[in-house]
């Protein structure tokens, strides 16, 4: 039985380019690792709140429209102008 893993990588980028995450991937679970061209030179930021957040966001949402990215790009802008820094969200949607 052959073996796998770190042996079989460093095979593999001897002979070549050295293996991705992709290529050990089901070609269908491949392609969402390409970046997104809306994405590109975009940054994520996460966090983790109660369901009843997202709830409020939905619900301003709805009042307002947009995107929930349009509402927290407002928000952060809001606390960026608190506090005196630049207001670098950009806006999607004009208000």
């Amino acid at each position: 039985m052959a073996r796998t893993g770190l042996q079989a990588a460093l095979r593999s980028s001897a002979k070549g380019a050295p293996p991705t995450q992709a290529d050990s991937l089901k070609p269908e679970f491949a392609e969402r690792l390409a970046v997104q061209p809306s994405r590109v030179g975009k940054v994520n930021i996460t966090g983790y709140f109660p369901p009843e957040v997202k709830a409020s966001l939905r619900l301003v949402q709805a009042k307002r429209g947009g995107t929930i990215q349009d509402i927290l790009a407002e928000a952060l802008n809001d606390l960026f102008a608190k506090y005196r820094v630049p207001e670098s969200a950009p806006r999607e949607r004009s208000e």
